[in-house]
């Protein structure tokens, strides 16, 4: 039963069901969830006015349980999530792992570009190295997934095909690190996504690099890398058949309007399932040929739209659960104007950021660089508190991402506490 309850009557053990806003403007699940922390009640209390609980999951509004059942399922589905939560603990900070995640990011970038190279020279893919590749990636995103994340910022749109591969197979990681992937099922995962527009390097370059729209034979040539894709990978030594089926179905979408086989939901391949979500969400932030990029916010917000007729509906709410209210990488803008960049995002603090801050109040630019953790400036003094704005758009204020990262990660960040 469904009880509408003003946010201070709220208490552990009550699961809300329903907000008063869209569930994207919040950092909760959609699904609902149980209040069991007090930095839950927090972040509701700060965010809501009302809400509603569902009593027959969590207690009342006098405290009384629900009936054994649903409590026990519910304390079963505590666990479970416990378990993940625990498989998600970083090991590293950001700070600790932005070097190795760079190091990391330069040697995969280094073998795609000679991987292209070589296919397009007729060579086959060697698995064993697909996999070394990905392997190292998969410890990084293990320890911490934020500082390979943010690296997917630092695209040269000249190689796009190479940036794109990159940034697909790392979020695709984080995302099935969120997930609950093991390392062995992250590796397998992370080898499809890599390799998932593979077959592109038999696309005439005269449709792949065409500024503007597609005539419809361009876009049939254009089509045509799913199934170059699968071939390539099938005639290789040592993929795996899931990376074969990735590139076949990664454009496959749920209402069975994609291609190349126009499959239904039931039909696609689990991991291609997730590739073909983050495919989309790298493409619409992305900016190549003549196309204009458009912010995470606005491109979660679409998926989220999209999710009933393109996607698996249910893993596009846990991806944007993933990324957060505020991707790594976002620009966003203090109450107080200042302007920073987000560089890692904890679950349990997903309203509240830690920022590299780029931008003083006046907009002019800070030198050094200064770290930022908005969770420790929340709480009852409102005075030395700081919240987000908003979120804005690439290339606000001329802030040049890409040089930010390049030439600050590896210098001395001053940490603003």
């Amino acid at each position: 039963m469904k009880e509408k309850l003003e946010v201070s009557e709220l208490r552990k053990g009550m699961f809300v069901c329903e907000l008063d806003r869209p569930w994207l403007d919040s950092p909760f699940l959609f699904q609902g969830f149980l209040i069991d922390t007090d930095s839950e009640m927090d972040e509701l209390q700060q965010l809501c006015e009302y809400v509603y609980i569902d009593t027959e999951k969590g207690n009342d509004k006098n405290g009384n349980k629900p009936s054994a059942i649903t409590a026990k399922a519910e304390s079963k589905h505590q666990e479970q999530d416990d378990e993940i939560s625990s498989q998600r603990a970083y090991t590293t900070s950001f700070e600790e792992e932005i070097k190795p995640a760079s190091q990391l990011r330069e040697e995969a970038y280094e073998y795609m570009a000679e991987l292209f190279e070589d296919v397009r020279a007729g060579h086959s893919v060697e698995g064993d190295k697909v996999r070394k590749i990905v392997s190292g990636m998969v410890s990084s995103i293990l320890r911490n997934p934020d500082a390979l994340v943010l690296l997917n910022s630092l695209r040269d749109n000249s190689e796009y095909a190479i940036a794109h591969s990159l940034n697909v197979c790392t979020l695709c990681l984080a995302f099935g690190r969120y997930l609950g992937l093991s390392h062995d099922e992250l590796a397998e995962l992370g080898m499809g996504a890599l390799l998932h527009d593979i077959g592109e390097i038999r696309v005439p370059k005269e449709v792949m690099y065409k500024q503007g729209l597609l005539s419809k034979e361009e876009n049939r040539l254009m089509q045509t890398h799913t199934r170059h894709g699968a071939d390539i990978l099938a005639h290789s030594e040592g993929i795996p058949e899931t990376s074969i089926e990735i590139a076949r179905a990664h454009h496959e979408r749920s209402n069975g309007q994609g291609y190349p086989e126009g499959l239904r939901e039931a039909e696609i391949a689990y991991y291609a399932r997730i590739v073909g979500i983050v495919d989309v969400y790298d493409s619409v932030t992305s900016s190549h040929n003549d196309r204009d990029n458009i912010n995470s916010t606005e491109a979660l917000k679409n998926m989220y739209n999209w999710r009933t007729e393109m996607f698996d509906a249910d893993l596009v709410e846990k991806f944007i659960q993933c990324l957060g209210i505020y991707p790594v990488g976002s620009i966003v803008e203090l109450d107080n104007g200042e302007v920073g960049i987000v560089i890692s995002v904890a679950l349990e603090k997903r309203l509240q950021p830690k920022l590299m801050l780029v931008r003083n109040q006046l907009k002019k630019p800070y030198m050094p660089p200064r770290i930022l953790n908005l969770a420790l400036h929340s709480g009852d003094n409102k005075a030395s508190n700081y919240e987000i704005n908003k979120v804005l758009e690439p290339g606000d204020y001329g802030i040049d991402l890409k040089g930010y990262l390049l030439r600050e990660m590896s210098a001395e960040l001053s940490l603003v506490q």
